[in-house]
């Protein structure tokens, strides 16, 4: 039966809809979906076009799913974040249009969704207005500029960058119950997303497939979604929420969530990304110390117990097979360092900067070298701070600048074993991003980053700006105002 309640939590709030919404938080969850993913990924080397259609058809379908059975919407995170990993090419096929279909039920889900469950105080979150200012820094961008740019990486930069991420994050903020541990959720999301992409890069490198072997130029690995430097970005964010959850969960399950985490952080050698695994390197330092500190007196011992049982299969590994191990690391690291023409893009982004140092030249700029513009139509620079200099100038460094306050206000705010390791994905991901693109990749990193700090702000249940409140109040008092004029 039905509830009208204000406060309704299920479409339909019987056994059978509560089973389900359970299953949605259990680990079960993400051990279905990944199978479901690794197949169509697989079989998409055979068919790319259908598989990716019906594998990204089905994902969306039930994402809509979620959407309508229950008021929280964390379950759709895990959704979003695998549909990438099903793509089997980064060509996608000319009757793609067919996956408007089942978003046209997503559409249609979140607008029943914000009106059946209804919610009396809306919240617009610490990052909304960072987010939007940050938004205005990219529609500003080029202003002034004379230099050769198109609409397109503007436009869908603003897109994949600001405005998906910051939907999902006022969704979040509203529709996400506190008391189903969103930070933990999200955390086990990391891990599962991470385990996910580890098998395919084992099914990449076991099975030796050709398609993915040529996507890569025969040098690098390439996943068909992902080339090396994506995919060992994902995982800078991926394994430090492996050990938080080791520190978090009880039992030996915790003792899988740590093996897990060690797997993605070797992950990031087999993807052959020297500056990934560099910053990696220093990331994972630091979180096994912290780890040792922060995870309590009785699972300490097990911890270093564990630390001494990898390192002796470390060590057997390296004796058996240490000529192979150095002749893929002398592979990685072959041509000493080289700076790639990063070099290059640096000089090419510090002139862009001083010719149009207030709005900068504009994401869509088109720049010296055709092959660094994604698909979305931003070329890129390889280095977070000379990439928002050279292309959104002054005010998008201050836009940017004040958004990362705004992520570590949260951190902070509200100290905890979550903070910690956050600030671990941080070390990793934002020094990486200084030589690569981590931080201009839209989809899914935008929603990654905006809801691993979000779902801490829900969880601890901090107070947004007083300025939020005051107009919400405005808008409150004129609704009145409109409805007794009516």
């Amino acid at each position: 039966m039905l509830t009208r309640a204000l406060e309704k939590n299920y479409i339909i709030d019987n056994m059978v809809v509560r089973k389900i919404s359970s299953f949605f938080y259990s680990d079960y969850y993400f051990i279905a979906l990944i199978p479901f993913v690794v197949l169509m990924w697989g079989l998409g080397q055979i068919a790319a076009g259908p598989m990716a259609v019906i594998g990204i058809s089905i994902m969306l379908l039930l994402i809509a799913a979620v959407v309508v059975i229950q008021r929280d919407i964390m379950p759709v995170v895990p959704l979003a974040l695998f549909t990438m990993c099903l793509m089997p090419n980064p060509n996608l096929p000319s009757y793609i249009w067919v996956v408007a279909i089942p978003a046209v039920c997503i559409v249609f889900a979140a607008l029943f969704h914000m009106y059946y469950y209804k919610i009396d105080d809306f919240k617009f979150g610490k990052l909304f207005f960072p987010m939007v200012l940050f938004l205005i820094a990219i529609l500003l961008g080029g202003i002034g500029s004379k230099l050769p740019s198109r609409p397109k990486g503007m436009l869908l930069g603003a897109l994949l960058i600001v405005i998906a991420p910051l939907f999902v994050y006022m969704m979040a903020i509203n529709y996400v119950d506190v008391d189903k541990k969103p930070a933990t959720y999200i955390a086990k999301t990391m891990l599962y997303w991470g385990f996910l992409m580890c098998i395919e890069l084992g099914i990449f490198y076991v099975f030796d497939i050709e398609i993915l072997r040529a996507l890569g130029g025969y040098n690098v690995p390439h996943l068909g979604w992902g080339i090396s430097n994506t995919i060992a970005t994902f995982f800078l964010i991926t394994f430090p929420m492996c050990f938080y959850l080791f520190t978090q969960i009880k039992g030996k399950l915790s003792y899988m969530y740590l093996l897990i985490g060690n797997i993605e952080f070797g992950a990031i050698i087999a993807t052959t990304s020297r500056g990934a695994l560099l910053f990696g390197a220093v990331e994972f330092i630091f979180t096994i110390i912290v780890t040792a500190f922060v995870v309590d007196r009785k699972k300490r011992i097990g911890y270093l117990i564990f630390a001494a049982v990898i390192l002796v299969i470390c060590a057997i590994v390296l004796a058996i097979s240490h000529e192979r191990i150095f002749t893929f690391f002398r592979y990685i690291f072959q041509d000493n360092l080289n700076d790639s023409g990063r070099f290059e893009l640096y000089r090419e982004a510090l002139a862009c900067f001083f010719e149009y140092p207030i709005f900068g030249v504009g994401l869509g700029y088109l720049g010296k070298a055709t092959n660094l513009i994604d698909t979305i139509g931003i070329y890129m620079f390889h280095d977070t701070i000379l990439q928002y200099g050279a292309c959104l100038g002054v005010v998008g460094i201050l836009a940017i600048a004040y958004l990362y306050f705004a992520r570590l206000e949260i951190v902070f705010e509200n100290w905890s074993n979550y903070s910690l390791y956050i600030l671990m994905a941080f070390i990793g991901f934002e020094g990486y991003s200084l030589l690569n693109t981590g931080t201009m990749q839209g989809y899914p990193t935008a929603i990654v980053l905006i809801m691993v700090y979000g779902a801490y702000e829900i969880e601890t249940k901090q107070q947004e700006s007083i300025v939020y409140k005051k107009i919400l109040e405005k808008i409150k008092i004129n609704k009145k105002a409109i409805k007794n004029i009516a």
